[in-house]
């Protein structure tokens, strides 16, 4: 859905980070909205439910925390209620009883598969991802911005 032609024409000569910042709020309040009513499914708790998906259903929780960009103090609670929720378990690696693993547990999949389609629903492809050309332009601008304020971000995603 395009802009309003008034909100289009204040955001006209805005810095690329400006217009980051808003795409980033807008992007959140949506991801906020299409999780509001599988209970107790935060935006965080959804990311590290996605994350362990993606990444072999377990992972280890320092490893968790850096993919995710969540503090490990931050993971650690989000955890918390996704484990009360019985949709992650936390394992000791007995080889190294420092290690926590996350794990995804049978009603945390089922609750990856309930996620996706929401994601398609609420953010469906934009035209920028449509054309590989200008997905790369993006992209490459969005890592770059994120290395150069890597240091001053708060990890709490």
């Amino acid at each position: 859905m395009p802009l309003p032609p008034h909100l289009a024409r204040s955001l006209d000569g805005a810095p690329l980070r400006r217009l980051v910042a808003i795409a980033g709020s807008a992007v959140g309040r949506n991801w906020a909205a299409a999780l509001s009513d599988l209970e107790g499914l935060t935006p965080a708790g959804a990311s590290v439910l996605l994350l362990l998906a993606r990444h072999g259903d377990r992972v280890a929780s320092r490893d968790l925390a850096e993919l995710s960009w969540i503090k490990p103090a931050t993971l650690t609670g989000v955890v918390d209620t996704l484990e009360k929720s019985a949709l992650v378990a936390r394992e000791r690696d007995e080889g190294d009883r420092r290690v926590v693993f996350i794990s995804l547990t049978e009603p945390g999949r089922a609750r990856v598969g309930q996620i996706m389609p929401r994601l398609s629903t609420v953010f469906p492809p934009s035209a920028v991802e449509a054309d590989p050309a200008k997905e790369a332009v993006v992209r490459e601008y969005l890592m770059e911005l994120i290395s150069l304020t890597c240091e001053e971000v708060e990890l709490d995603g």
